[in-house]
């Protein structure tokens, strides 16, 4: 039996993030008869688009906190959340399991998901994820492995089989019998079962993933994917999202703490 294919880490990829249309926000400024000078904003587009939305509520443009770590910073302490909801990330998400993903996914509100079918993807040389609490237990590791394997073989087994039956063979369309096989043979396949996964979601759920999943409270594997997810985050709108501090935890993923809970 050939061993497995193991990812010990997942991969974050940032697939897209926003731009500003400058030439209508300046023709709405210019129309509206608003003066406002917002050029040291633009390193930050998501983050000028936040703060547009904000001073759109009150008709304050150019009047009262003219910085925009300023601005920003007022609409964490005051949980003005909307406004961040206009601020969107995606991302894809690699060298994850099914297990993380079935906790991902429940983060609605604000988010969404596009996510590897098992059901058109032929598993049959699939990878698995080392759950972090076996890291660095070597007899566990090994056990771990041999038993993945052998639903990997069990799998594999079942898609064959299947395909050779008469009632899939009378079937004329391939791509059809394969989904009908596949579907059937994937409840062989553990948790631990890599997947990929397109997420998207604006900053106020992204705060609310990274409150609720880097947490010692939370599972081993979102934790330290989400931790990832915060420092590309942190990069993209520090004044959005730098009001965190991370502080290491034992199995050495990390903690997120503001004092900015639930904007």
């Amino acid at each position: 039996m050939e061993r497995p294919l193991v990812v010990r880490e997942p991969e974050v990829y940032l697939i897209s993030r926003q731009v500003v249309v400058q030439e209508e926000l300046e023709r709405f400024l210019q129309r509206e008869g608003f003066s406002w000078d917002y050029r040291d904003r633009q390193p930050w587009p998501p983050e000028l688009i936040v703060e547009s939305a904000g001073r759109l509520c009150y008709l304050s443009f150019g009047a009262g906190r003219s910085s925009l770590s300023e601005y920003v910073r007022n609409i964490l302490e005051s949980r003005h959340g909307s406004v961040l909801e206009h601020a969107v990330w995606g991302f894809i998400f690699t060298g994850v399991s099914r297990s993380l993903t079935h906790e991902l996914v429940r983060h609605r509100a604000g988010m969404a998901y596009s996510q590897l079918s098992q059901r058109f993807v032929d598993e049959g040389r699939a990878k698995f994820v080392l759950p972090p609490a076996l890291q660095g237990h070597p007899e566990e590791e090994q056990r771990w492995e041999r038993e993945v394997a052998e639903d990997l073989a069990n799998y594999v087994a079942r898609v064959e089989r299947m395909m050779a039956w008469p009632e899939f063979q009378a079937i004329k369309n391939r791509t059809e019998r394969r989904k009908m096989v596949r579907e059937a043979a994937r409840a062989n396949l553990p948790n631990a079962t890599e997947t990929m996964i397109f997420a998207t979601g604006n900053a106020r759920a992204w705060r609310n993933i990274i409150e609720l999943r880097v947490s010692g409270h939370a599972e081993a594997e979102i934790r330290r994917l989400q931790y990832k997810v915060a420092q590309v985050l942190v990069r993209e709108a520090p004044h959005i999202f730098g009001d965190y501090q991370f502080t290491p935890l034992p199995d050495g993923t990390y903690e997120a703490h503001t004092e900015n809970v639930k904007v």
